[in-house]
């Protein structure tokens, strides 16, 4: 009986990457491992998830006859600077299950879990190897990563024909890294290589390591696979792949968002919040282009033309047509009574382009439209307010409806 122990009793750990496929399906001018993803081999992206686990342990390479010496090289490039993990390689076999027993046979004395993984699959995260070696650490039984099968599966027979369907709630798509006890996956093998030898050769070869040891008489249990660990079998697969990493290095670009930035309105708005057509105008600013417009343009001036007083100030009522002193929307009556829609149609327009341009603003809640001390205005009133007054009482008259005195 397997004793539990921590995920952290780590010298105990082997990982065998099996590395030496033909990869004829993807036909590459190499093998499959050596095969470019993103500017680094399928190998080296495995190499690199084992070698950043946080644990140390054997790494064992299977590959081609011939690439042992450019694989370690790739082994060494990424492990740690304060190294871990033991590295070593050999050449694979004819089948793969013959290369996984000449990776067992590379493990030292000592290893009591046992890792095996395509390198077909190097995009498979460190998080499903971690995984999957806790739970044989716990168990004690095979473990391999499994994902849900989406697509309707047919059983069609040799002439195309559909004969039954099967049902996918009880099957599952089966990825790597496999976890098994050392000793319990190395029996299963050397059982299936005794039976190999004693009968003629056939189709019925193990595809995976869970077969072999269920062959065996052992217990293989599943725990949650991840969409990444997509196997590469032919180009299409590493398209996909491809699109995979191109996303997680947008995603690792992107900078975290701020907490405590305060987001941005969707839509402009003006200081008393409603919606904006336009910039909104800065009051002194257009009294100082008003003022500076209506100096230029003095000596061709009727008497509608807004015009300084004493002081210096200018009336911005009469200088932005339709706006009030308040920066409000006037509502058609100037503060003299007169009907601002006829004196705008009465007044000529300016040719001259630096003319302020009049920014229509809704009224603020609160503002309240002023209205002639003695009552509504008339026609009669506004001319006699605009022609028979004196300017020293229409300058009090003005101070009063501003409330400066």
């Amino acid at each position: 009986m397997n004793t539990p122990v921590s995920p952290h009793h780590l010298a105990a750990l082997g990982v065998v990457i099996v590395a030496a496929g033909r990869g004829e399906r993807l036909g590459a001018d190499r093998p499959k491992a050596f095969v470019e993803l993103g500017g680094r081999t399928l190998l080296e992206h495995a190499v690199g998830t084992v070698v950043s686990l946080d644990r140390p342990g054997q790494l064992v390479l299977v590959v081609p006859e011939g690439r042992a010496a450019e694989a370690l090289e790739i082994a060494d490039a990424a492990l740690p600077a304060e190294r871990s993990w033991q590295i070593s390689v050999v050449n694979g076999g004819r089948e793969r299950h013959e290369s996984v027993r000449n990776g067992l046979d590379a493990l030292r004395d000592g290893i009591e879990t046992v890792l095996v993984h395509d390198a077909a699959r190097p995009l498979t995260p460190a998080e499903v190897f971690e995984r999957v070696a806790e739970e044989v650490q716990r168990t004690g039984d095979g473990i391999i990563p499994a994902m849900p099968v989406v697509d309707t599966l047919k059983r069609v027979d040799i002439a195309g024909r559909v004969r039954s369907t099967a049902d996918r709630r009880i099957l599952a798509a089966v990825q790597t890294p496999q976890g098994f006890p050392f000793e319990v996956l190395a029996a299963a093998h050397e059982s299936a290589q005794a039976r190999e030898e004693a009968v003629a050769p056939s189709n019925d070869a193990p595809t995976d390591d869970a077969e072999v040891v269920q062959r065996f008489g052992g217990t293989v249990r599943t725990v949650p696979g991840d969409a990444r660990a997509h196997k590469v079998t032919t180009p299409v697969d590493l398209l996909m792949l491809q699109g995979l990493l191109l996303a997680d290095e947008a995603e690792a670009r992107t900078p975290a968002p701020d907490a405590h930035a305060v987001p941005a309105p969707s839509v402009a708005t003006d200081r008393d919040g409603f919606e904006a057509d336009a910039a909104p105008v800065d009051d002194e600013s257009a009294e100082a282009e008003s003022a500076e417009a209506e100096g230029a343009n003095a000596g061709s001036a009727d008497t509608d033309s807004p015009s300084a007083d004493s002081s210096g100030s200018v009336d911005v009522e009469s200088a932005v047509p339709g706006i009030d002193s308040d920066g409000a929307e006037a509502d058609g009556t100037d503060t003299d009574g007169t009907d601002a829609d006829s004196a705008a149609a009465a007044a000529p327009e300016a040719d001259d382009p630096t003319r302020p341009v009049a920014i229509l603003l809704p009224p603020a809640p609160e503002y309240v439209p002023p209205m002639p001390l003695d009552g509504p205005a008339d026609s009669a009133t506004a001319e006699a307010l605009e022609h028979d007054e004196p300017e020293e009482e229409l300058d009090e008259f003005e101070r009063l409806l501003r409330g400066l005195d």
